[in-house]
């Protein structure tokens, strides 16, 4: 008798202690789905119209605008460099001489008015990137540390480094569309100082912008 009332009081003292494991069991798997995140996603907005490739001299510089943009954080630029002839030609490109230069870009960042011109100043090159003159293709730029304006802003590039006097350093991709609106400032422009901007017809930047949300 006495044998089988320890037997029975050991059973009990096992029982207890696997339920208060699987208590703790459960409980920490309670934390681990509460402190879970969903994934974020990454939507990405193209600048459309028919391609094409432009160049400009150093201090020089392209804004487009972008309109009727989700919310979200603005994670990165891609634009497109030196890939004029590659696309039509491909693999006989190095029978084609054109001596690219190493080139260095600064982003800039305006906000936009009510009636799609430029307002003021966001970010003045503060984020800069340089191409080799060896790549040809897209190029993403990390835009993460730029506080952007919501829905609606102009971006582009200027160019940092000096370029030929009488030759091509660099080509970037331009699109010709009626959606857009963008303008440039033209070192060789009568009357102008170098950094005026004019309004662009058919020559925006052809990009995507990568927006997480």
């Amino acid at each position: 008798m006495r044998k089988t009332l320890l037997l029975l009081m050991l059973l009990a003292s096992v029982s207890t202690t696997l339920t208060a494991q699987n208590k703790n069991d459960e409980t920490t798997l309670d934390e681990l789905i509460i402190h879970s995140k969903a994934k974020k996603k990454i939507k990405k907005l193209k600048v459309k119209g028919f391609p094409f490739y432009g160049y400009y001299g150093q201090n020089e510089s392209i804004v487009t605008g972008l309109t009727n943009l989700p919310k979200g954080k603005v994670k990165s630029v891609i634009f497109n460099f030196n890939n004029r002839y590659t696309r039509f030609v491909g693999q006989n490109f190095n029978q084609i001489n054109i001596s690219y230069l190493d080139m260095e870009f600064g982003i800039l960042v305006y906000e936009m008015n009510d009636k799609y011109q430029l307002g003021n100043i966001v970010s003045n090159c503060e984020v800069k990137f340089s191409v080799s003159k060896d790549h040809k293709g897209d190029f993403k730029v990390d835009l993460s540390e730029i506080d952007f304006p919501e829905g609606q802003f102009f971006i582009g590039l200027k160019v940092l480094s000096e370029t030929y006097k009488n030759d091509i350093g660099f080509y970037v991709m331009l699109s010709d569309n009626d959606e857009n609106v963008s303008y440039r400032t033209h070192k060789n422009y009568k009357g102008a100082n170098g950094n005026d901007f004019f309004n662009l017809e058919g020559e925006h930047l052809k990009m995507t912008l990568e927006i997480e949300q």
